[in-house]
């Protein structure tokens, strides 16, 4: 990962880091396995002490609508995927980070980054939001 560039981006990656690696796991909300939107959930407590609501589709409804090439550190990013289980069918969550990666709970590689260019991830890109932060 490029250094970080921001104190929001630094703040990100702190609460981020201690999840990597952590397998997926549908509805899962601890170290031992967790799913895209409870890691999303459990970084911005950890990063702003912000609440987000369980879901996906829930934390899509959140905050004001963001320009891909607009994102800034902290802003939601949302994917529509396959095969991420009954409820999760459609979409996925993952955290900005900056430099065009963001951090999300892979249901391949577990929580990790990924960069928004890249080939799988570029074709399923579908909204931003973002949230009011704490100064």
């Amino acid at each position: 990962l490029p250094a970080a560039q921001s104190a929001h981006e630094q703040q990100l990656r702190a609460a981020a880091e201690p999840w990597w690696g952590t397998p997926y796991k549908i509805g899962g909300t601890s170290k031992s396995g967790v799913d895209c939107s409870a890691f999303v959930r459990a970084v911005y407590g950890d990063a702003y002490d912000i609440e987000l609501p369980r879901t996906a589709e829930e934390q899509e409804r959140l905050g004001t609508s963001v320009a891909k090439d607009e994102l800034e550190s902290g802003d939601l990013v949302f994917f529509r995927t396959q095969g991420m289980g009954p409820f999760f069918r459609s979409r996925h969550v993952g955290v900005y980070l900056g430099n065009g990666v963001f951090a999300h709970a892979s249901g391949k590689r577990g929580v990790t980054t990924s960069r928004l260019d890249d080939y799988y991830w570029s074709r399923k890109y579908a909204a931003a939001r973002r949230l009011a932060k704490p100064a």
